[in-house]
């Protein structure tokens, strides 16, 4: 059982910081989706590179459990 999730979003140049995250699993949930964070991510869109990362915590389940993650990031740029 998951009992936390956090998306964090990190760069070479730059500071890790969260995105999203999720304290709270409806018992018997088969899907969540995380809360966002209020957070400007522009000035790691803009780097050389930046990675995102899952960090979770939890207890083993009953049973065989598979855990699938899904990202979409969608980024507007403004042309000079």
């Amino acid at each position: 059982m998951v009992d936390f999730i956090e998306e964090m979003n990190t760069s070479p140049q730059l500071p890790a910081k969260e995105i999203a995250h999720l304290e709270w699993f409806p018992a018997g949930a088969t899907s969540v989706k995380l809360i966002l964070d209020d957070v400007d991510i522009a000035d790691y869109a803009k780097a050389d590179s930046f990675t995102i990362t899952t960090q979770a915590s939890g207890r083993s389940p009953n049973q065989d459990t598979t855990i699938e993650a899904g990202l979409t990031v969608n980024i507007h740029a403004d042309p000079l």
